[in-house]
Formats: structure tokens, C-alpha cells, sequence
């Protein structure tokens, strides 16, 4: 059973940080791709893998739902280190992350990780939610009323990953 698990986690994370970005934009472009990734996984991760993803990892709040993307990972032997630095606003550092041998050369695949968090986020809550990126970029509905901050990123030369809510 664990080589099954660790098979279809690692089909997964190919899928999502390797070869979805990577074809994407090629052939639409680079600020397509990180809104298309967003889209369809927040989405699929709302409407289909919400509840399972909830159930199976005892997914309770926001808190929970903000490690989601990284837990199973975890479980199956991968790197991943985070500190909670914050409760209000909530602010969690991700210092070892489970994606970054994908992720150091194509930073926009993290946007598949910030779409997890916020398809559970939207599923717990009921709420719309957008994810911000340091850049800038705003993905997600433009009257959210929970904000996925990303204020720094590891592909992006920060020395951790960090997301504050905001709501």
C-alpha cells in the first residue's frame, strides 16, 4: 500500500508542478498559466478532493487548511518545516518545502499550491478566497472575504515561503 500511495503522490506532484506549468506556458504564456492553474485547482480541489482531502488529513480550520498542500508529502518522507510565527493575523513560514526541487526552477507552479489551500479554505468557510502573491498578482475573486497573502517565496530567492490571512 505505501508504494501506491507513494506512486500516486509523486504522479501528483509531477502533474501539478512539472508538467501542468510547463506546458501551459508554452503555449499561453506565463501569466495565463498561473490564473488557468489557479482556476482548475482551487476549483477540482473545492468540488471533488475538498471533502476527501478534509476527512482523510482531520482538516478543521484555516490553520489545517493552510498545510494541506504539504502534509501528505510529509507523510511519505519528503522534507517540509514550517512555523506557525503568527495567530493574528494567522501567518504560517514554510521553511522546507516538499515542491521546491520542482518549484526552484519554475516559481509559477507554486501557484497549484496556493489553489489547494484556497479550494479547502473555500469549502471549510463558505467564503470566496483570493491568494495574493508578493508580486503583486491577485488570483481568485475580487470581493474575497478571506485573502491568501503570499509575502515571501523560496523559487523567488526569499529564504522561506510565508502566507498570511487575512480575513
Amino acid at each position: 500500500m505505501d508504494s501506491v500511495c507513494q506512486f500516486f503522490s509523486d504522479a501528483l506532484e509531477r502533474l501539478l508542478f512539472k508538467y501542468m506549468p510547463t506546458e501551459l506556458e508554452k503555449h499561453i504564456g506565463s501569466g495565463a498559466t498561473t490564473a488557468m492553474i489557479f482556476r482548475i485547482v482551487k476549483e477540482a480541489t473545492k468540488n471533488s478532493a475538498g471533502d476527501l482531502m478534509v476527512d482523510l488529513m482531520n482538516i478543521k480550520d484555516i490553520k489545517d487548511a493552510l498545510l494541506a498542500c504539504y502534509l501528505p508529502y510529509q507523510k511519505i518522507g519528503k522534507p517540509f518545516e514550517y512555523e506557525i510565527v503568527s495567530e493574528n493575523p494567522l501567518t504560517v513560514r514554510v521553511k522546507k518545502c516538499p515542491h521546491y526541487d520542482f518549484t526552484e526552477k519554475k516559481p509559477l507552479a507554486c501557484t497549484a499550491c496556493g489553489a489547494i489551500k484556497a479550494g479547502i479554505i473555500e469549502r471549510l468557510t463558505g467564503k470566496k478566497v483570493r491568494l495574493e502573491l508578493e508580486n503583486g498578482r491577485k488570483l481568485g475573486a475580487p470581493d474575497a472575504e478571506v485573502i491568501i497573502k503570499r509575502t515571501a517565496h523560496m523559487p523567488s530567492g526569499d529564504e522561506y515561503c510565508e502566507f498570511v490571512i487575512q480575513q
